[in-house]
């Protein structure tokens, strides 16, 4: 985990103080000279003066951020000069023999430097951490800052077609994208909290046991449906209908065209259907007596 920026800062005495504060003098002396290649050749001379007493590389932060405490109320009045002592981080916390820095030693840089003057300085050194794997060269150094002076936090003011560095490009996306995600998430879980009482919704999405508590009602109906017809079937069966009720008449002494009717213990619906007893005894000639049907006169023949 990375360490609050504010880590970096000591009001505590460094006794290398002094000698940063020498090598910080001619530094800028070299940096108001107008010839570049002056430039050049003075801070490469400077450079291995600091490293002759120890004051350079990743170590120097320590030293630089006690220096920084002692130069606190300029560096916050004059931003130009906040801008030299930036400058002056890169090139004394560099390692010796690199012309760049390594990224972790830029990400502690950047907490040290950037404290209270960067709205997002922990999301874009997280982001460095995680996502850079090279060095930092020094234009991009300086682009950091100018980055961190004139974007607004809400990155609104952010020109996409600027000539920004590849790393401050990416990290835009890569807060563009996340607060883009962040605001579909708010707005669903809004979306699900203004749903109110959903009790006379129409699903309209299956429900978990919704198609077996059907299967189960229709089942249960259905057997409601059987257990009622044989109810009825039952009671039918204890209650003789009317047909069942009606007995044969009783032609035991008699004689029908020789002959013998049903015995009484015939039912009515064997001796309705016989041919004998629907249509009349067939003549010898096999048609039936008078040509036609012989209609029964059930208040005749049955027993009241």
């Amino acid at each position: 985990m990375d360490a609050p920026a504010s880590a970096w800062h000591s009001h505590f005495y460094h006794p290398d103080c002094n000698s940063v504060l020498e090598v910080f003098r001619v530094y800028c002396a070299i940096s108001a000279d107008p010839c570049v290649e002056r430039r050049r050749a003075e801070s490469a001379k400077l450079l291995i003066n600091a490293q002759s007493k120890g004051i350079t590389g990743r170590g120097s932060l320590r030293i630089l951020a006690v220096f920084a405490n002692q130069l606190k109320d300029k560096l916050v009045a004059d931003f130009s000069f906040f801008t030299l002592y930036y400058r002056f981080v890169f090139f004394l916390s560099r390692n010796p023999g690199q012309k760049n820095l390594a990224a972790d030693t830029a990400i502690d840089a950047w907490k040290m430097c950037l404290e209270e003057r960067f709205g997002l300085l922990d999301q874009f050194c997280g982001f460095v951490r995680v996502h850079q794997t090279f060095t930092v060269t020094e234009d991009t150094w300086q682009q950091v800052l100018d980055f961190s002076n004139t974007i607004r936090s809400d990155l609104s003011n952010f020109d996409h077609q600027g000539a920004w560095p590849v790393l401050v490009d990416d990290f835009v996306e890569f807060m563009t994208n996340s607060r883009a995600s962040a605001n579909m998430l708010a707005q669903s879980s809004s979306s699900y909290s203004n749903l109110g009482d959903m009790s006379d919704m129409v699903l309209t999405t299956p429900v978990q046991g919704l198609k077996r508590r059907a299967t189960c009602s229709v089942d249960r109906a259905e057997a409601d449906q059987v257990d009622g017809i044989a109810a009825r079937l039952a009671q039918m069966e204890a209650t003789p209908s009317k047909r069942a009720r009606l007995r044969a008449p009783d032609y035991s002494t008699q004689e029908m065209n020789g002959r013998r009717a049903p015995s009484p213990a015939t039912t009515l619906s064997s001796w309705a259907l016989s041919p004998v007893t629907l249509f009349g005894a067939p003549e010898a000639n096999g048609n039936f007596q008078h040509g036609k049907p012989q209609p029964i006169v059930f208040g005749t023949h049955c027993q009241q």
